[in-house]
């Protein structure tokens, strides 16, 4: 979708802004299904110039649905961000670089493909907090208010289905990759933000089935992400 160039004179946003706001607030209007499987889930990752989200910027966002156990592959949302601030050590672990060979769009335009994205889903990542913290200050700079989607952490979902005798501070930072290996999950294109989020939504799916969860309620309190401070 493209942004128009006319301006609303109320709210300072232009009307395809406006309008995408609006259908994704709506689209989170109704009361969330009380059964898991009739959820929508959206697994998404970024990759980042670095980890401060106050500084640092968004390079890329991987995504993918996941509805009644199955991880829709083929919607799958990948979008590049225009951005001047590079990390030399931060592109040793993406390999994005300056000189992209992706076809890249400006954040504007990235989060308002975004929203429409995430429309009437739980939101899933790992660490959720730092992935949450650099969207909403994207949005922010483009004129957006933070993203209201309900948030499941999946590295605090883990901790909080550990027995409590195994509850030790160090599981409260298990990273994707340690939990991937301990799950037997396939780790190939690792530090990609579409591989991280397919990564993500085989974790979550294996944290469900091992804990037989099936209501909302339960998912969002053991779930329940820390926003970044």
């Amino acid at each position: 979708m493209k942004a128009e160039a006319s301006k609303n004179d109320n709210t300072g946003l232009d009307l395809s802004k406006k309008e995408s706001w609006k259908a994704y607030q709506n689209s989170l209007s109704s009361p969330l299904a009380s059964d898991i499987n009739r959820l929508k889930f959206v697994i998404l990752d970024t990759e980042t110039t670095g980890f401060d989200p106050k500084k640092d910027r968004v390079l890329s966002i991987g995504a993918l649905t996941l509805e009644a156990g199955q991880i829709e592959v083929k919607e799958a949302f990948e979008v590049y961000l225009k951005q001047e601030r590079f990390s030399q050590k931060a592109a040793e672990v993406h390999g994005i670089l300056k000189k992209s060979i992706h076809p890249c769009v400006e954040e504007e335009q990235a989060m308002i493909s975004l929203l429409g994205y995430l429309k009437g889903a739980v939101l899933v990542a790992h660490h959720a907090n730092f992935d949450i913290a650099m969207l909403n200050n994207a949005l922010y700079r483009s004129g957006f208010s933070p993203l209201k989607n309900k948030v499941i952490d999946t590295c605090a979902l883990y901790y909080n289905l550990l027995p409590r005798t195994e509850r030790k501070k160090g599981a409260r930072h298990r990273t994707l990759d340690e939990l991937a290996d301990q799950f037997a999950i396939s780790k190939e294109d690792r530090h990609t933000a579409l591989g991280d989020a397919l990564i993500t939504a085989r974790l979550l799916l294996r944290l469900l089935s091992r804990a037989q969860l099936n209501q909302t309620k339960t998912l969002l309190k053991w779930g329940r992400f820390h926003w970044y401070r």
